[in-house]
């Protein structure tokens, strides 16, 4: 009997001494524990343990804005003022860029009839990317023009726009020239570089009882483009006329 419970108590030692080694090696594991991701590897928001479903190829918000800048990357664009640059194969978000600048102008103020905000509803043609994907460009509040290198996500430069607003943006060919929409019929052609305008080209005068002219595109158009050789520009209007 004695034998029996000193089996007994030396196997209770035993369980103690494994349960306390345990402990010991939970906590030290604890330090050196991979961060808390779901199953594709993604990282968790603090205190959650799971997720169900995935993040890859969820922008968030309805995409305004779609380019490939690469054989490898997409881009995208939305209404929660971000763009985000994604692995073509995974989907996996590779970086996002914070569009600053989301303040209206005020009545009264030149831009006031114009949604300055890039990625408003309908907003898909305030924002642009160079042909060769370097380069990406917003409109934002204040008629100010944000430009980002795709690659590092490096905020670039801002340009200055057309104090009457912007309704559409587009590079050109080699990427050197802007063309800029406004809400005066007039498309403003600046250099990528310091935003210095090169030219303005003044909308053609209709004939005949029209109300009213609108210039650019509509809804997720520009309205813009240029020949591949970058030597002619094309405009679209939508005209308002009497029946």
């Amino acid at each position: 009997m004695l034998r029996r419970h000193r089996a007994i108590f030396f196997a209770a030692a035993a369980m103690l001494a494994l349960g306390a080694f345990g402990r010991q090696h939970s906590a030290g594991g604890d330090a050196k524990a991979t961060p808390n991701v779901d199953r594709h590897g993604d990282a968790l928001p603090d205190g959650a343990v799971t997720r169900m479903g995935t993040t890859r190829w969820r922008h968030g918000d309805a995409i305004t804005f779609l380019a490939f800048p690469s054989d490898d990357t997409v881009l995208t664009a939305a209404p929660d003022n971000t763009a985000r640059l994604w692995e073509r194969k995974t989907g996996k978000e590779i970086r996002r860029f914070e569009v600053g600048g989301t303040q209206q102008p005020q009545i009264g103020q030149p831009g006031a009839m114009m949604m300055a905000v890039p990625f408003g509803r309908g907003a898909g043609s305030r924002v642009a990317i160079t042909p060769d994907g370097k380069i990406f460009a917003a409109a934002v509040a204040n008629n100010t023009i944000q430009l980002w290198d795709v690659g590092t996500g490096k905020a670039l430069r801002e340009l200055k726009g057309p104090a009457t607003g912007i309704s559409g943006l587009l590079f050109s060919p080699n990427g050197k020239a802007l063309a800029i929409t406004g809400n005066e019929r007039t498309i403003h052609l600046i250099k990528t570089e310091n935003g210095d305008e090169i030219r303005q080209i003044k909308a053609m005068l209709q004939k005949g009882p029209v109300r009213f002219i609108l210039g650019g595109g509509f809804a997720e158009s520009n309205g813009l483009d240029f020949s591949p050789d970058g030597k002619i520009l094309a405009s679209a209007e939508i005209e308002f006329g009497q029946q």
